[in-house]
């Protein structure tokens, strides 16, 4: 049973569950030479897709992973020249070294500028450096990578490789600030492209980004248009990465509980599951690990709806009222204010049910429908059908 909310690794592909018509494009604009992005809410995937990408076109291509905490152009071309020295070790040897020596230079300088003690450093290899910034101060300057070293570095050992390289790089958008307000990150994002567009398009290079959905709403709303066709100029393509499907969450329960969802929860607990993730895989495992945890003296006992409403009626903000409602909500396809059962169970009457179920929409717990014009109320996400009956019970 894998239930931990980490993106998917290699050796766990077989539970990488839809997302083949995503994957299929990308494959094929790879294949024709483009850049490309993929989007999505946070949880969605996007990292486990592009390691399920890496594993697809690793044979036939050189890829090299880059993160980016943050959008620094050295940083970037840093990580580029670590990667691509990695992958033709046997040639370059004098762009490892100029890193190298770069990187202790850097960390020397953060840690005297900063004032920190320097217990993480060795005292002889401090010194030795030391000497040789003060001794020998016209090597110590040729030795240091300036930006535009690194760049012409970064493009010929692009070109060097031989083959296609194709870069991953996740969370982009996150590099250029989480806090910008909405539309300034597709502008920035922009400009750090356009910085780089010299080591964008070398060689045989293909560049896919993952970023937020939330790009991807701007990118499709209000942000300039000379803005958009830039930014599509260099990313030929973006491709959203939607919720899962109630077929594709169904499949992701049981690949991930080894086929056997219903001998640790119940049917109304499954439901319920269904309805908070709302189609979020993160969600689903978060919450599905919480209650294994969190219930360890039940191990052998199925967990029901109940359980579950109990431990997070109070990061919810559930009355006892409210809970029942969503107890009720989870064993039933629907509930509406004039049931009869729920009237008993919370001891309010029609309007009374019929506002709190209503406060329950707003909080995004239940959804309103209709049923030959009846006003109910039911779980997000789940439309009746049996979670226990769904996936793939062979996995």
């Amino acid at each position: 049973m894998n239930t931990r909310t980490t993106p998917l690794q290699e050796h766990e592909k077989k539970l990488f569950v839809g997302r083949q018509k995503e994957l299929s494009h990308v494959l094929g604009l790879i294949e024709s030479g483009l850049n490309c992005a993929v989007s999505g809410s946070p949880g969605t995937g996007k990292t486990t897709f592009l390691n399920r990408l890496d594993s697809e076109i690793k044979k036939k291509y050189a890829v090299v992973r880059l993160s980016m905490p943050v959008a620094d152009t050295a940083y970037f071309y840093k990580k580029i020249l670590y990667a691509l020295t990695d992958l033709i070790p046997e040639e370059h040897t004098e762009i490892k070294e100029k890193l190298a020596y770069t990187q202790e230079v850097e960390t020397l300088i953060r840690f005297l500028f900063k004032g920190e003690t320097h217990s993480s450093l060795e005292e002889e290899q401090m010194l030795s450096l030391l000497g040789t910034l003060l001794k020998r101060q016209e090597l110590w300057r040729h030795q240091l990578f300036s930006i535009e070293e690194m760049r012409r570095a970064s493009v010929k050992l692009i070109k060097a490789v031989g083959k296609k390289v194709v870069f991953l790089v996740d969370d982009l958008d996150k590099a250029l600030g989480e806090d910008s307000p909405r539309g300034n990150v597709p502008q920035r994002l922009l400009a750090f492209f356009l910085e780089n567009h010299e080591v964008l398009n070398s060689g045989k290079s293909v560049w896919i980004f993952s970023l937020s959905k939330d790009f991807y709403d701007d990118m499709q709303g209000f942000i300039r248009a000379e803005v958009k066709s830039g930014l599509l100029a260099i990313v030929n393509d973006i491709i959203p990465l939607p919720v899962f499907t109630e077929d594709e969450f169904r499949e992701l329960l049981f690949s991930r509980m080894d086929g056997i969802p219903q001998k640790f929860f119940t049917e109304d607990a499954l439901r319920l599951f269904f309805g908070l993730a709302k189609g979020n895989p993160r969600i689903l495992m978060f919450l599905l690990t919480q209650m294994l945890h969190a219930f360890p003296k039940k191990k052998d006992i199925t967990l029901t709806a109940a359980d579950i409403l109990d431990l997070l009626k109070d990061s919810l903000s559930l009355d006892e009222k409210s809970t029942a409602i969503m107890q009720r909500a989870s064993e039933d396809s629907y509930v509406m204010a004039g049931d009869n059962r729920l009237k008993e169970s919370t001891g309010l009457d029609t309007v009374s049910l019929a506002l709190r179920m209503s406060d329950l929409a707003s909080k995004k717990l239940l959804v309103v429908d209709y049923i030959d014009k009846q006003k109910i109320f039911r779980l997000p996400f789940i439309h009746g059908e049996a979670v226990s009956e769904g996936g793939n019970h062979d996995s």
